[in-house]
């Protein structure tokens, strides 16, 4: 009788624990604000000789017991012929045995991937994990890099996730007007600043940019003017190349 009622709370717990970290993707503050660089998880850089360390998972930014952990499950490998391979870096949650999630990535420098921060609050952030988010406390030597930042510095594009819409004025629909792309359904482009509108990122852009790694730019009717952040998908529509040309 009493090992039923364990099982059973263990699975209501389960249940519950799964069901309040699902993130909704059409949540403004669940949506992509930057990326953090993790070097206990996966150095400075890659094939970098480092001492790995695990890094806990929390509910909230306030919580005190961990959820789980997140903890490179599989260090890099040196071949005799060079270079390096193999690093694996898993998500793992207390209370379920065997379910090892990848670590959601994006790279903000050539081979340098970060975790996907969808909130900051302090020196806590949430990130994203393959099924819902969690929040994590880094060590020092993380370094957070704003969307803002890495669209402005990056050689930034137009994602998929764009709605085609420029604006004369960020955050009033009456000024925006539907652009047609030319031939790049990803076009290139150039951010010249940023400004945040009722929790919205938007970005002032040139279209098209003067060249584009040294070729013509397609064919895209000349345009200046401010687009939003982020798609309906909650995926941002501005973007930058981590490894430039």
């Amino acid at each position: 009788m009493i090992r039923l009622f364990l099982i059973t709370a263990s699975l209501i717990y389960l249940l519950f624990f799964l069901s309040a970290s699902l993130v909704r993707a059409d949540q403004p503050s669940d949506r992509l604000i930057g990326l953090l660089s993790l070097p206990q998880l996966f150095g400075n850089g890659p094939c970098d000789k480092y001492e790995a360390r695990a890094l806990p998972l929390f509910w909230h930014e306030d919580s005190t017991v961990p959820i789980g952990e997140v903890r490179v499950d599989t260090p890099w490998s040196f071949p005799t012929n060079g270079g390096c391979e193999g690093l694996k870096v898993g998500v793992h949650l207390s209370g379920v045995e065997g379910a090892v999630q990848d670590l959601p990535t994006k790279e903000y420098g050539y081979e340098e991937p970060g975790a996907v921060v969808l909130a900051r609050r302090g020196e806590r952030f949430k990130i994203a994990l393959q099924n819902g988010a969690a929040w994590i406390e880094p060590l020092d030597g993380a370094e957070f890099h704003s969307m803002q930042d890495l669209v402005v510095s990056g050689l930034a594009y137009l994602t998929k996730s764009w709605d085609g819409l420029i604006c004369t004025e960020p955050g009033k629909p009456a000024t925006c007007k539907k652009l047609d792309s030319g031939t790049s359904p990803e076009p290139n482009t150039v951010v010249l600043g940023y400004r945040e509108v009722n929790g919205e990122f938007w970005f002032e852009i040139k279209l098209p940019p003067n060249e584009t790694c040294g070729e013509p730019t397609p064919d895209i009717p000349p345009s200046r003017g401010w687009v939003l952040g982020h798609g309906k998908d909650g995926a941002p529509a501005v973007w930058f190349y981590s490894r430039g040309c």
